[in-house]
This record gives C-alpha cells, sequence and structure tokens, in this order.
C-alpha cells in the first residue's frame, strides 16, 4: 500500500518517504511526472509532494529517475537507507538540469 503522506506520521510506522524535485528552468519536467521505487518496485508520483513507501526494518535501495524520450530512465538516482523499526526515513531527489547526467538523492 502506497499513500501520500503530509510531513507528519504517526509513530507506528516504519517505512521512506521520498520527495522528488527539479530546477524549474527544466520547465519540460512540468509534464513528465517523476518515478520512484524501494527494492526494485517502481512507481509514478508526483513533483514535490513527499510519497510514503511503508518498509521493513533493515536495508533499502531507494531508486529515483523519470521517464524520457531518450534516455529512457533519465537522470536515474540511487540511495542505500537504513531503516529502524517505527522510523520514516526522509530521502529527497533532485533531478539534473540535463537530462544526461545522474540525478542527486540525499537523506534528510
Amino acid at each position: 500500500m502506497v499513500s501520500t503522506l503530509p510531513a507528519m506520521t504517526d509513530a507506528s510506522q516504519t517505512g521512506i518517504r521520498i520527495t522528488a524535485r527539479f530546477f524549474p528552468l527544466m520547465w519540460i519536467l512540468f509534464f513528465i511526472k517523476p518515478r520512484v521505487g524501494v527494492d526494485g518496485s517502481d512507481m509514478q508520483t508526483a513533483w514535490k509532494t513527499p510519497t510514503f513507501i511503508p518498509t521493513t526494518p533493515g536495508q533499502h535501495t531507494v531508486t529515483c529517475y523519470f521517464p524520457y524520450f531518450f534516455p529512457k530512465k533519465a537522470g536515474a538516482g540511487e540511495i542505500a537507507v537504513n531503516v529502524a523499526q517505527g522510523q520514516v526515513v526522509d530521502v529527497t531527489y533532485k533531478a539534473p538540469w540535463i537530462v544526461f547526467l545522474k540525478g542527486r538523492m540525499s537523506v534528510a
């Protein structure tokens, strides 16, 4: 189950909250929705909207990219995060200003 949550979450939840952002002069990205995933999953999300993905405690691989003409997975970024029981880890993805570069991902 995947849902979009506000900044505050229930203390009993365990998971990863991903927020994708881009530089506004990359105006084409206003028309393209980013894709995020945890441990190989892949789902569409929205720019600037935190997306919560429930996970089990442990290490997980978070990926994010946006679909484009060429390459198909433009601005791909990946980061490994550790999630403790009852913890929500905030991850931020920043799209590159050129589609052929890698996106930046960080843990907040």
